[in-house]
């Protein structure tokens, strides 16, 4: 599928909030929690199914809910933070419900992947780390997330020529 064409209608809420929050001002991983508490989202960490990386969704009072899968590694659960993050920013509130099982197979996951990787793999680092000759699972160590993301934030870059 590639970068989704709709990733230009989230960039600049993602922009303003890297800003804000100043989620890309040093070279550690991307710190989600001053965010995720703006934005009052209720996260918790519980034993999800096998293949369930976590999911969200609005309870009947139409506050963010966001269940993570505490049997994954950190990285993959970064990951997944800031994938359902997008689902929530993005995607209209309601009683439908977002999973993530690793196979982003229409535009909506489409979506939160790719802006999960905006959003948790800074281009700054990715160009120094890149021009240094680091791989990209070596990048994604560094900053705590999943190569996939890494990859993903590659592409983003590329389509919007910040290479």
């Amino acid at each position: 599928m590639g970068v989704p064409k709709t990733l230009s209608d989230l960039i600049p809420f993602l922009d303003a909030a890297i800003a804000q929050y100043h989620l890309h001002s040093t070279d550690s991983p991307v710190n989600l929690q001053s965010l995720l508490n703006e934005l009052n989202i209720n996260l918790k960490y519980s034993p999800i199914s096998l293949g369930i990386h976590g999911y969200s969704f609005w309870d009947s009072d139409l506050d963010p809910q966001m269940t993570i899968n505490i049997r994954e590694r950190r990285h993959q659960q970064r990951s997944t933070e800031a994938h359902e993050l997008i689902h929530i920013v993005k995607h209209a509130p309601g009683q439908e419900r977002y999973s993530f099982d690793g196979q982003p197979d229409d535009l909506k996951e489409a979506e939160a992947d790719y802006g999960a990787a905006y959003l948790l793999v800074p281009l700054r680092v990715l160009k120094e780390r890149v021009r240094a000759g680091l791989t990209f699972e070596q990048i994604a160590g560094e900053l705590e997330v999943t190569k996939s993301l890494v990859y993903k934030r590659y592409e983003i870059a590329l389509a919007l020529r910040e290479l």
